[in-house]
């Protein structure tokens, strides 16, 4: 996030929150699709979706703080 921070600053909102959604969850997502092919870790497909949709709403979160940091000031939700 620093780096993507330092290349292109903080004036593109709307890539720090997909960047924490989904390419930093990359490795839980292939985590949860091996534990859904298992299929001893979980109890079906619905709870691989319900942990995957509250891992990308974690990150989209995280990456709006972010934002918020890095502008040091109060951020418009648009």
């Amino acid at each position: 996030m620093f780096w993507l921070k330092r290349r292109k600053g903080c004036e593109s909102t709307q890539v720090f929150p997909l960047v924490a959604a989904f390419i930093l969850n990359i490795p839980i997502f292939i985590f949860l699709l091996f534990a859904l092919s298992v299929g001893k870790f979980f109890s079906g497909f619905s709870e691989v979706l319900l942990f995957t949709v509250a891992f990308i709403v974690a990150g989209l979160v995280f990456g709006r703080g972010f934002v918020w940091y890095c502008r040091g000031k109060s951020l418009v939700i648009s």
